[in-house]
């Protein structure tokens, strides 16, 4: 089996039953090696996230596991740990939404505006021609 990352060169493959891979150059060893169950690839994903230098985070509270991927790293500390609010803004500015406009300006004089509270970069009023819309960012 074969890994990669995007933005990556190397691959990392693995190989069901065996707890050795190699990544580009270098052979690692696995805790565990990858699986085959009810025809299914079974990989320690823990492994997998640490050879591409991505984050991971265990939120027991949650029984959840977070990967953030080694681009993503940088991006989410500025957001949540960082002290400049204005790249942190941008960043927020950028990540995907799921909601939907449903309502229609008037067209006349359309303009964009983004208002933050003050000392605030996850949560804003995003302002339309005459809407105003407010958005609660979570990454």
């Amino acid at each position: 089996m074969t890994v990669n990352a995007p933005g990556v060169k190397e691959k990392l493959v693995l190989t069901i039953g065996k707890k050795e891979a190699s990544y580009g150059e270098k052979t690692l060893t696995l805790d565990v090696p990858a699986q085959l169950n009810k025809n299914r690839v079974v990989v320690p994903l823990r492994f997998i996230s640490k050879a591409f230098n991505a984050e991971v985070e265990w939120k027991a509270d949650k029984n959840m596991v977070i990967i953030r991927s080694a681009d993503q790293v940088e991006k989410y500390k500025k957001l949540y740990q960082g002290t400049d609010l204005v790249a942190a803004r941008k960043i927020s500015v950028d990540l995907p939404t799921n909601d939907e406009n449903t309502l229609d300006n008037t067209e006349e004089g359309v303009y964009y505006q983004f208002v933050f509270p003050e000392g605030e970069a996850l949560r804003y009023y995003y302002i339309v021609g005459n809407l105003l819309i407010t958005k609660l960012r979570m990454m």
